[in-house]
């Protein structure tokens, strides 16, 4: 399980990093392992950064350097929606609201002093109002429902209000004969 730069032009791999090369940076002494690479994540274009997880924490590694940057625990019910390079910055859903969580990535603040920051950006979020998710737009190749600015100060998304759609009653029809 590897993960590789393949150039457009060539076809070309070049190997960046394997899940033994992920684990040694991540916990050299411990037992903290990540199984599987299907998921990684590079959220910040030209950087050398990759997101992992091993279920119950999710890892930030720069793969040049071979060091781990932060580490986070995303909670059960927390969702990862889209990073923002510029401002180190992740917006993810948490029970159906959105939040913004702000870090240090070069000072290993999540690691050891734990000096994440999260933003509650909305407070009404249930089952029927649903934030950070694409609304009848992906006919138009819209597929996401978040967008950070370029500067990556200012997040803009969906809001959707399904709160007049009604459940669809699940009928048990018996097979007859």
């Amino acid at each position: 399980d590897a993960c590789y730069l393949v150039n457009k032009t060539t076809g070309k791999e070049t190997r960046l990093f394997g899940i033994n090369d992920i684990n040694q940076w991540i916990a050299p002494t411990k037992d903290i392992k990540v199984r599987a690479l299907y998921n990684a994540l590079f959220p910040f274009a030209g950087k050398s950064i990759v997101m992992v997880s091993n279920g119950s924490k999710t890892y930030t590694v720069d793969f040049k350097k071979h060091k781990l940057l932060s580490e986070m625990d995303f909670a059960d019910g927390e969702n990862l929606l889209e990073a923002n390079a510029q401002q180190n910055a992740f917006a993810y859903l948490k029970d159906s609201n959105l939040y913004v969580r702000t870090f240090d990535v070069t000072s290993n603040a999540l690691t050891k002093e734990k000096k994440s920051h999260d933003f509650q950006l909305s407070k009404d979020g249930n089952r029927e109002i649903v934030y950070g998710q694409s609304v009848h737009r992906d006919e138009f190749g819209i597929s996401k429902g978040t967008f950070w600015s370029p500067n990556g100060e200012l997040l803009a998304f969906y809001r959707m209000d399904q709160s007049m759609v009604t459940d669809y009653p699940q009928v048990d029809i018996p097979e007859i004969g």
